[in-house]
């Protein structure tokens, strides 16, 4: 019996396909060039409807790019560093607050303490000075 050879139909296909890519190839190949000396011509012959649409397109390209808001001068240069400063300030004084913090309440005692006593110790000596006051007519 003859067994069918399927190796070579196969062998035979695949030959065949790799000719067609390459002949295809070539093809593209050749009409690139072509497309590529006739783009050059006309440019060489049109330069400045080539530049209008170099230019175009970049500002295209570039609105497309920066599609992100700008921010204004004012936020720039004064929303920006008026905040800055604000902040700086304020943590300069909440640290100046938290250091004389202790001191304040020392003080605060000390003077209500020196209320009391001079409280306590003036009633008798305020007594006394109305009382030699009216002898002498002042009061």
């Amino acid at each position: 019996m003859n067994e069918p050879n399927y190796n070579e139909g196969a062998t035979s296909m695949v030959e065949q396909a790799k000719d067609k890519a390459q002949e295809t190839f070539e093809t593209a190949r050749e009409q690139t060039r072509e497309a590529v000396v006739r783009g050059q011509r006309y440019i060489r012959e049109n330069p400045v409807p080539a530049i209008v649409g170099a230019f175009a397109l970049g500002a295209f390209v570039g609105i497309l790019l920066s599609h992100r808001e700008k921010e204004s001068a004012r936020e720039r240069y004064w929303d920006e560093p008026v905040s800055a400063g604000k902040d700086w300030f304020h943590s300069l004084c909440s640290s100046v607050a938290n250091a004389l913090r202790g001191p304040y309440e020392a003080t605060r005692s000390s003077v209500e303490h020196a209320a009391e006593e001079f409280g306590a110790q003036a009633g008798p000596a305020l007594k006394q000075a109305r009382k030699t006051g009216r002898k002498l007519g002042f009061w």
